[in-house]
C-alpha cells in the first residue's frame, strides 16, 4: 500500500475511523507513514493531510488520538520535533504533551514495534533474572562455579566476538549503574510516573492483567541462554535495553496516559502476537524492579583495573553481586584462546 498516494491513504484512514474500524485505521496509518517516507513527503505535510481527511473532531476522540499516536510512531525520530509542534498547534498543548509521551516511549522502545521490543525485554529478563537467582539464598557465589557455568555453555567465541562481549559487559555494568542513579536522583510523586522504571512498569500493567505474575526462567540455563554465542547476544541486547532507561522521563506522565499509548499499539497486533504480549508483559514489571536492584550494587571500581577486579577477572575472588558476576564474564572471555 505504500505505493498509493498519501492523500488516498489518509482518506482511507478517515473512512475506517468513520465506520468505527479502529484496528484497520491504525494498520492503514502505519502504511500511510511508510508511504510518506517512501514518497519523500514530509511528515508534517503528511500530518496535515491526515488531519484534513479525518477532521479534527474525529481525531480528538479516543480512536482518533490512537491514530495520531500511531502516526507519530511511524515517523522517523528526526521529524518528531516538527510533528509534535504541529500537533500541539492543532490540538492544543495538553494533547501535545500526550504526544511527548508517545515520543518518549518510542525512544524507550528503540523505535521498534511492540513485538520486537518485548522480545528484547524477554532476552534481558532471562539474563538479568538468571544472575539475580544466583544470589537468592546466598551473599556470594564461588568463582569456580561461575567459571564452570561459563565453560559449560556450548560453542566458542572467536577473537572478534570475545572483544565485543567484553566491551558490551563493561558498558552494561555502566548502564545499570547510570539508570539506577537516575532513579535515585528523581523525586517521586504519588500521582505521576517520574522515572523510566515507573513507565516500564506501567507499560507491563497496561499490556496484561497477568503482569504481576512471575515469569519463569529457562531450565538448565544458568545465564538464561543455551550457548556462548547466545550469551554474547543477550549481553548486547540487554545493554541496548538498559541504556534506553537512562533518559529522564517527560513531566506529568500518568499511568492512564501510558495505557492509552499501549492500547494504540495493541490495535495493530494479531491474535498470535497478543498471546505473546500477554505472556511477556510481566517481564517488563519484573525488569522495572530488577534493574535498579542490580544497579544499586554498583561501585566505580568495577569498571577499573584494581586488585579486586583483577581477582574477579582471573576467577580468584568470589563475586558478591550480579554486577561482579558480569565482571567475571568480562575476565573469562579475556582469558579464552
Amino acid at each position: 500500500m505504500s505505493v498509493l498516494p498519501t492523500l488516498s491513504l489518509a482518506r482511507l484512514v478517515a473512512y475506517m475511523l468513520m465506520t468505527n474500524n479502529a484496528a484497520s485505521a491504525a494498520e492503514t496509518t502505519l502504511n500511510f507513514g511508510a508511504a510518506a517516507e517512501k514518497q519523500k513527503v514530509s511528515f508534517v505535510d503528511a500530518a496535515r493531510q491526515l488531519v484534513a481527511a479525518c477532521t479534527k473532531p474525529a481525531l480528538e476522540k479516543a480512536d482518533g488520538m490512537a491514530i495520531l499516536r500511531t502516526f507519530v510512531r511511524s515517523a522517523p525520530a528526526r521529524e518528531h520535533p516538527q510533528i509534535l509542534a504541529y500537533l500541539s498547534r492543532e490540538f492544543g498543548l495538553d494533547r501535545g504533551a500526550q504526544f511527548e509521551i508517545t515520543r518518549y516511549i518510542y525512544h524507550l522502545m528503540s523505535g521498534k514495534d511492540l513485538a520486537t521490543f518485548l522480545r528484547s525485554a524477554a532476552i534481558t529478563w532471562r539474563l538479568l533474572g538468571a544472575l539475580n537467582v544466583m544470589f537468592i539464598d546466598r551473599n556470594e557465589i564461588e568463582a569456580e562455579h561461575v567459571e564452570s557455568m561459563l565453560s559449560g555453555l556450548a560453542g566458542a567465541l572467536g577473537q572478534a566476538d570475545r572483544t565485543e562481549i567484553r566491551a558490551a559487559v563493561l558498558d552494561l555494568i555502566k548502564a545499570l549503574a547510570a539508570a539506577t542513579e537516575l532513579k535515585r536522583a528523581t523525586r517521586p510523586r504519588e500521582d505521576r510516573l517520574t522515572t523510566s522504571f515507573d513507565i516500564l512498569r506501567a507499560m507491563g500493567v497496561a499490556l496484561s492483567s497477568a503482569a504481576f505474575n512471575n515469569p519463569s526462567l529457562p531450565p538448565g540455563q544458568p545465564f538464561g541462554v543455551p550457548d556462548k554465542q547466545a550469551l554474547k547476544q543477550a549481553v548486547i541486547t540487554s545493554l541496548a535495553f538498559v541504556v534506553r532507561l537512562t533518559r529522564p522521563s517527560p513531566p506529568n506522565v500518568t499511568a492512564r496516559a501510558v495505557k492509552a499509548e499501549i492500547d494504540s499499539m495493541v490495535l495493530v497486533q494479531d491474535d498470535e502476537a497478543r498471546q505473546m504480549i500477554n505472556e511477556r508483559a510481566s517481564m517488563l514489571v519484573q525488569l522495572s524492579r530488577l534493574i535498579p536492584e542490580i544497579g544499586a550494587e554498583s561501585n566505580s571500581g568495577l569498571l577499573e583495573a584494581n586488585n579486586h577486579t583483577k581477582k574477579l577477572d582471573v576467577g580468584r575472588e568470589n563475586p558478591t553481586s550480579e554486577l561482579e558476576v558480569l565482571r567475571c564474564i568480562f575476565g573469562y572471555f579475556g582469558r579464552q584462546a
